[in-house]
């Protein structure tokens, strides 16, 4: 984990130049970073008192905003040598 006291785009160009050097030993097929800077992002506040209002459960809730929002990633793979 890389962590910063600074903003966001100074915590990207670390972890940018980490990543460059890495995959060139060989020990790594695959290097990623959830650190998205340019990805928008938005605060969900719910309404507890209305959802109780219409039967709905807070996991109920969470389950639809992880399958609407969700990445769906799964994992990566090797076909044929190639990733």
């Amino acid at each position: 984990m890389i962590n910063t006291t600074g903003g966001f785009e100074a915590l990207n160009d670390v972890t940018q130049k980490f990543l460059q050097d890495p995959p060139a030993t060989g020990r790594f097929i695959f290097l990623n970073t959830d650190l998205k800077i340019d990805v928008p992002q938005a605060t969900v506040v719910l309404d507890r008192d209305k959802a109780s209002a219409l039967g709905l459960k807070m996991s109920d809730i969470g389950g639809a905003l992880g399958s609407m929002l969700g990445g769906g990633y799964v994992n990566n793979f090797a076909l044929d040598g190639r990733f």
